[in-house]
């Protein structure tokens, strides 16, 4: 089984103001509808930190189909876990 994402309500947040809806799968990884496409969110397993030049940014692109997300649950808020961008046919 895949990790789930740790900070869920952050990304549902990040995902509804850019349009998109989510649903979080039995296997840990995250079904988003964005723009009339469906696409395949994993999580990585590992968390990371913030670099400095994200350091007031609540995601960012790590990558051509990678994304970090800051995560705002008070026990990990200085660290980010990475997301694989995947489209779903």
């Amino acid at each position: 089984m895949r990790p789930a994402v740790l900070d869920p309500d952050t990304l549902q947040n990040q995902i509804g103001l850019m349009g998109g809806s989510m649903q979080i799968q039995t296997d840990g990884t995250v079904l988003l509808s964005l723009g009339g496409n469906l696409y395949v969110l994993t999580p990585d397993l590992v968390l990371g930190g913030i670099p400095s030049e994200h350091a007031s940014d609540y995601w960012w692109q790590d990558g051509p189909n990678h994304y970090r997300i800051r995560i705002l649950s008070p026990q990990y808020v200085s660290f980010s876990q990475g997301l694989t961008l995947t489209p779903r046919p």
